[in-house]
């Protein structure tokens, strides 16, 4: 069971608790499914207007001593330093999504 919130409220990285539907009960999409800037427009296309996410944080899931410790560990991985904070949000983005696939763990 999740926590029912409006679309406006809705944020990138939250997880879906139920699948979402239209108003013809077609699935748009299925639960368990990590929102992204696309999922938010699909919604809104179809006037959604709440949706059902989960109440854990996966944002703050991880301790600081562990993202620290594959962030430098994805540098070496790419052999490319960030210069700048577009570059460093990449590469958390990157981090993120190796850490859901589980293959980051592979690599080590």
């Amino acid at each position: 069971m999740g926590k029912t919130i409006h679309i406006d409220s809705l944020q990138i990285g939250m997880v879906l608790a139920e699948p979402v539907k239209n108003k013809f009960n077609q699935v748009l999409c299925s639960g368990n499914l990590t929102i992204e800037d696309k999922h938010i427009k699909l919604f809104k296309t179809w006037g959604i207007q709440s949706i059902s996410v989960t109440e854990t944080d996966t944002a703050n899931s991880d301790s600081e001593a562990v993202i620290n410790e594959d962030f430098s560990g994805l540098k070496k991985f790419f052999s490319w330093e960030p210069r700048n904070e577009a570059e460093i949000d990449l590469f958390k983005m990157a981090q993120k999504r190796y850490n859901d696939l589980n293959i980051w763990d592979a690599k080590k």
